[in-house]
């Protein structure tokens, strides 16, 4: 199933530090069965999933209309990533394994910790996230 794609704001999630591993599947798993995300579709010529029921309970604000809002978001899971980061005066061109995006989101996540955990609880390796361009 193709699925649109309105915005081209992102919410990134890597590793903090370069990894060989790739939890691709692992990850996958996990955010089945916690219901975090939902059915296969494609964006962009790539797969995706629908966010699901529970990815709200991972950002902040967990507002009344959290769920409304997460019914477009759609998830990404991509063996490889690439993102900048500005780390105070200093740039860094980073390339990580599993890397994580969230799609068709708008800006008003204000925190994402708990999912950060959660990424770093499934792999194993530190995670970070931020907000990105696609």
């Amino acid at each position: 199933m193709k699925s649109k794609i309105m915005s081209d704001l992102i919410l990134k999630f890597w590793p903090k530090d370069d990894s060989t591993e790739n939890n691709i599947e692992i990850v996958k798993k996990v955010f089945i069965e916690k219901e975090i995300i939902g059915n296969e579709v494609e964006i962009w010529g790539r797969t995706a999933h629908k966010s699901n029921k529970n990815i709200r309970h991972y950002f902040k604000p967990n507002w009344q209309f959290a769920e409304q809002y997460f019914s477009n978001t759609h998830v990404i899971i991509k063996g490889k990533g690439y993102n900048t980061v500005f780390r105070g005066i200093e740039t860094a061109f980073l390339d990580r394994n599993t890397v994580v995006e969230l799609h068709n989101v708008d800006g008003t996540i204000s925190e994402w910790k708990d999912f950060v955990d959660l990424l770093s609880e499934i792999t194993g390796v530190e995670y970070e996230g931020n907000w990105g361009i696609s």
